[in-house]
């Protein structure tokens, strides 16, 4: 039992440095002075079936405060009314539309990365929502000293729990990848808020040694330009988009499954510091719960620990937007987050029928 206890120790106190180091290091993040000679930039979205979220998104868009810049969208074959809406937008001059066959994601950015001729592309997702006007010349600050630009993609803050712990575990992975980027280890990012310069998609290869996995345009682009291309982030306020949370608990485990498909493409060092990370979150729980049954009730301090960290690191995170009367739920999104990691885990592990 001692041997049990001290695990559990240790996985809390692990949990509590690496959430203290990464918001430390999150923290340290200094912006860019503005660029006076800014790049073109040209916008990319694949659309498919995008109809509720499109007409929003384009208005966000085309709204930028940014000198050159185009949108460039591949419709992917979508069976709603996105062309439709597509076609209201087609005479502004910055707006190009491709009509595909339905092919996927990937074949459908390609598409329309082809057809610019900018220096720069930003990538986003058809969901999304900038955060204001100068969405794009805050994700573009410092380019001179970057190849890909990683930035920041929270969901919608939602009223249900389905959208609150979203919203939640869209931070923690926030805090995670991008802490990582800072000290120089990138390992992912957000398709829906992502810029890169042209030259470096095409060395790269695009997306053609994964373009049979349904997601990885993002993950897998930065993973293949790891030690190759210098990687910064960018999380001011300015340079977000929003995204429409899922609607549903099934929505969003399906896009959770999506989401884990690249993970055992990862260099092996993030697999297991990811694999560390997601059993000990499990430990600092599970250990001190277990140890109920035989009557020792100490090692439920270190849950509450975790309880007070977290929550006094999200009062000042600046990647953080919570109503003030919402903080005692926080317990509860770090717990349903873990159910949905330990699902997916056990999923990945054991063998299919």
């Amino acid at each position: 039992m001692s041997l049990v206890i001290l695990l559990g120790i240790v996985s809390s106190a692990f949990q509590t440095w690496t959430l203290i180091t990464n918001h430390c290091a999150l923290k340290k993040f200094d912006t860019p002075p503005t660029q006076v000679n800014l790049p073109s930039v040209t916008i990319v979205l694949a659309v498919y079936n995008e109809a509720p979220h499109l007409s929003r998104c384009l208005a966000g868009l085309l709204d930028q405060d940014y000198p050159n810049y185009k949108i460039v969208i591949c419709n992917d074959g979508s069976q709603d009314g996105t062309a439709d809406i597509l076609m209201a937008f087609s005479a502004d001059p910055r707006v190009e539309i491709l009509q595909k066959d339905h092919q996927g994601k990937k074949a459908a950015l390609t598409s329309a990365i082809e057809h610019s001729d900018s220096a720069w592309i930003v990538a986003t997702d058809a969901d999304c929502t900038p955060v204001s006007n100068s969405w794009l010349r805050s994700i573009m600050r410092g380019h001179e000293s970057s190849d890909i630009v990683l930035g920041y993609g929270p969901y919608e803050r939602g009223n249900q729990l389905v959208h609150l712990t979203q919203h939640f575990e869209t931070w923690l992975i926030a805090q995670q990848y991008l802490s990582a980027a800072k000290r120089r280890r990138p390992y992912m990012a957000v398709g829906r808020n992502l810029a890169f310069r042209r030259e470096v998609f095409w060395t790269l290869g695009g997306y053609e040694s994964h373009k049979h996995l349904s997601s990885g345009d993002d993950d897998l682009l930065i993973a293949s330009a790891i030690g190759r291309y210098r990687i910064t982030t960018q999380i001011d306020p300015l340079s977000w988009t929003v995204s429409a949370p899922t609607a549903s608990w099934q929505a969003y485990w399906k896009q959770k499954q999506r989401h884990l498909t690249t993970s055992s493409r990862y260099r092996r060092r993030t697999q297991l510091w990811l694999m560390v990370i997601y059993l000990t979150h499990a430990f600092s729980y599970v250990i001190p719960v277990s140890l109920l049954m035989w009557g020792v009730y100490m090692p439920l301090v270190l849950i509450l620990l975790r309880w007070t960290v977290l929550i006094a690191i999200l009062r000042r995170s600046p990647l953080f937007r919570w109503k003030k009367d919402d903080w005692w739920l926080v317990p509860v999104v770090d717990t349903l987050v873990l159910c949905f990691h330990s699902l997916h885990g056990a999923r990945l592990i054991l063998p299919k029928k």
